[in-house]
């Protein structure tokens, strides 16, 4: 059965503001939530078993019917709902499609999401259908917490859905483009802004990049975006059934096409950044296969997978989260079907991961692949903004010709971020004992951390890079005291320093220290 739900507007663009002015007044925001409930945080109240949560929403306090309803999606008695929604009349929430009403209790057409700050409308049911509205999904999270949110005059979102990457680019950006192919995502996006109270988003509808060229063309001067942010519907499935999800295309070719016209729509040094799916096809190594993509883009990648998975595993997890009320034979069906087109799509397996591109047309472009953890220590759009710098220096220093011998007078200096960690372990199994050092690791405490074991002695070159001493001086140090020939060392260390720079665990030569 699909349901019809018409899209969320209000009649009077006052009730935006009164509507945003109830939730603070109810402790309805990501902050107070979890005080007001007693949990940890907004994002756990749905991991606990209903009859908890009923009895955490259990009072006749404002905050315990707006949770009933937005977050439990469940309905509660219009008297409530009238006593909640206060100053506001329940017939504007009625009216506006967020509500409807059944006999004497209220329902809920739409759920509230929250990330950061913003309050985010969103459809709660997939029945109803192709036009489904997400919340804030976990790649969208994920694209939210790597992005590169800095001053711009122009970001574009692609494939906006509820907003969510729109409005935070807003918050940096003086104006934003929101595009969705799904009319809905438009008017639930459109929605979301003015409860947010943002004026600076514009919106188009239509796929991929043809509504952002018709909004291009109506600009009185050239532009192009300082930032483009994309979660496309890249799951590979063997034909479209929901709009949020699957693209239409064969295979991953949303992706590569989202990957391909990013570049002429960006201003010099602008950024683009997506989440995705990409192939493993026959015995062609990915990586062979996602660097032609960006072949004459005018731009550099960071390609970071963040795992990979074998085609079987991939579908079933994808069934399973769209199709919870198939029956077990109908998803065994399915199933069957993924796997038939998966033969003939030569799929070996699925990565999942982001790319971050950016434009630089006055040197040769790299393309650079990298593991990234799938927990960060922070957003890690800061210190993806590091690597892009270090690779700027290194891609600077191989355009002379003699990059080991720039890097080697260089004056590197251990990021702010760099922490390290000693392991010990007792000397021996008696009384008395002292304590023996077993290794050491180091991390960042920022981004994505990278944790790694190091060796000691590498450990003593890299604790040495204190922005005081060249590279080649701090070998000759350690080669007075270890007795080793310098000119040995030095190429060595040279590999170390480039493997430290292209992960930001040092910096290069005057970089901004940022604490």
């Amino acid at each position: 059965m699909t349901l019809h739900f018409p899209d969320p507007v209000f009649a009077n663009d006052s009730d935006y503001a009164a509507m945003r002015d109830l939730f603070r007044a109810a402790y309805f925001t990501r902050k107070d939530i979890p005080t007001a409930l007693g949990i940890p945080s907004v994002e756990s109240f749905r991991q606990f078993p209903r009859p908890t949560m009923a009895a955490m929403t259990a009072g006749n306090r404002p905050i315990d019917a707006l949770a009933r309803l937005f977050l439990m999606h469940e309905p509660i008695p219009s008297a409530q709902a009238t006593k909640a929604l206060a100053p506001m009349s329940l017939d504007s929430w009625l009216k506006a499609g967020i509500l409807r009403l059944e006999g004497d209790n209220v329902f809920p057409n739409m759920g509230i999401a929250f990330f950061d700050d913003l309050w985010l409308l969103h459809d709660t049911r997939m029945e109803v259908g192709n036009t489904y509205v997400m919340g804030v999904a976990g790649t969208t999270a994920a694209l939210a917490n790597q992005s590169i949110f800095a001053p711009g005059n122009l970001a574009l979102d692609l494939g906006t859905g509820c907003g969510v990457l729109a409005f935070l680019a807003a918050k940096n950006c003086k104006r934003v483009l929101a595009t969705d192919k799904n009319p809905r995502a438009i008017a639930v996006a459109r929605f979301n802004a003015k409860l947010n109270n943002l004026s600076n988003v514009d919106f188009a509808v239509g796929d991929l990049y043809e509504p952002v060229h018709a909004y291009l063309a109506k600009q009185s001067t050239p532009t192009r975006f300082d930032f483009i942010y994309c979660n496309p519907p890249f799951v590979i499935a063997p034909s479209p059934t929901y709009m949020y999800r699957d693209s239409g295309m064969v295979g991953d070719a949303i992706v590569e096409a989202v990957a391909r016209g990013a570049g002429p729509l960006l201003n010099e040094g602008g950024v683009a950044q997506l989440v995705c799916n990409w192939m493993h096809v026959g015995e062609q190594p990915w990586q062979e296969r996602l660097k032609s993509w960006f072949d004459g883009s005018g731009c550099d990648a960071l390609i970071f997978q963040t795992r990979a998975m074998s085609p079987l595993d991939y579908a079933s997890i994808w069934i399973e989260e769209t199709e919870k009320s198939a029956t077990p034979e109908s998803r065994w069906k399915m199933l069957n079907e993924w796997m038939a087109a998966y033969q003939q799509m030569q799929l070996k397996g699925v990565s999942f991961g982001l790319f971050t591109l950016r434009k630089r047309t006055n040197r040769a472009n790299f393309v650079s692949f990298d593991d990234a953890p799938e927990n960060l220590v922070s957003p890690a759009g800061p210190h993806i903004a590091e690597m892009l710098a270090c690779r700027d220096y290194l891609a600077a220093l191989d355009a002379t010709g003699n990059a080991d011998d720039v890097l080697a007078n260089a004056n590197l200096w251990f990021s702010p971020h760099l922490r390290v960690d000693q392991h010990l372990r007792p000397a021996a199994n008696t009384p008395g004992s002292s304590w023996k050092h077993e290794r050491d690791d180091i991390r960042l405490a920022h981004g994505y951390g990278f944790p790694k074991v190091i060796d000691q002695r590498h450990m003593d070159v890299l604790m040495a890079l204190d922005g005081s001493r060249s590279v080649k001086q701090v070998v000759e140090t350690i080669a007075a005291t270890t007795k080793a020939p310098a000119n040995a060392l030095l190429p060595l260390i040279i590999r170390l320093c480039r493997g430290w720079l292209e992960r930001a665990y040092v910096l290069p030569p005057g970089y901004p220290r940022g604490q």
